[in-house]
């Protein structure tokens, strides 16, 4: 009897208006042409939440509930200037979309810390390293900088012990963050198409993030599906 994994459930159609979004938005990114950009940008994440919810099976109202929040919280954050007096109306609205993450991979997928893979160890350093150059520049902002940190550094080991897409994803998140705080915050600190590389590394997250998790819930559906006929 063929059996069916998470990867083979997941029907990847869900996800093309995402990838199609995702493509013009760093298209625009990349040619500077902002109109596109920024209009791309507001409709990213509910595209992406479009998809996960079409994508993930029925019965899971746990782990759908939140990652709608996850999803929502960071399109408000995409929509919140950063740069600006909105900051921290954006951070909070990201740490929501982290701590969401963080009981979703615990609670709705039963991730555990203790089977992180080897290379999350880095993580901490990593980010020690960039509090310590971001910091000093925060000013009153630094305990709120400090306290996301510590929530995406948890998302991203809780990340690493699932499936590749969340290690993944959860990686390139770290990454995606890492740049932002560093072009928010350190001044001079700028490189060539700096945007693209923070869009798209945190696009391609997200986007492996919620493929990922909805490829475990598709796994632990069909496991209690196996479960329950075998008792019967």
């Amino acid at each position: 009897m063929l059996t069916l994994t998470g990867t083979d459930r997941v029907p990847r159609w869900s996800y093309v208006p995402f990838a199609i979004l995702t493509l013009v938005h760093l298209y625009g990114q990349a040619t500077g042409v902002v109109a596109v950009a920024d209009w791309t940008k507001t409709w990213l994440m509910l595209a992406l939440l479009v998809a996960f919810l079409l994508s993930a099976p029925r019965g899971n109202w746990l782990p759908v509930a939140l990652g709608t929040v996850a999803l929502l919280g960071s399109s408000l954050g995409d929509n919140s200037d950063l740069g600006g007096d909105e900051f921290l109306r954006g951070l909070g609205a990201f740490a929501v979309a982290h701590l969401s993450y963080i009981v979703l991979f615990a609670w709705g997928m039963g991730l555990r810390p203790r089977n992180a893979r080897k290379w999350a160890l880095f993580y901490l350093p990593l980010v020690v390293l960039v509090l310590s150059i971001v910091l000093p520049h925060a000013g009153v902002m630094a305990p709120a900088v400090a306290t996301y940190a510590l929530l995406i550094l948890t998302m991203a080991i809780l990340g690493s012990s699932g499936n590749r897409a969340t290690a993944l994803g959860s990686a390139l998140f770290v990454i995606s963050d890492s740049v932002l705080s560093l072009d928010l915050f350190v001044p001079d600190f700028h490189f060539w198409q700096i945007d693209l590389v923070i869009m798209g590394t945190y696009t391609i997250g997200q986007g492996l993030i919620v493929y990922g998790v909805a490829q475990k819930l598709w796994e632990r559906s069909a496991a209690s599906g196996y479960r329950a006929s075998a008792g019967e």
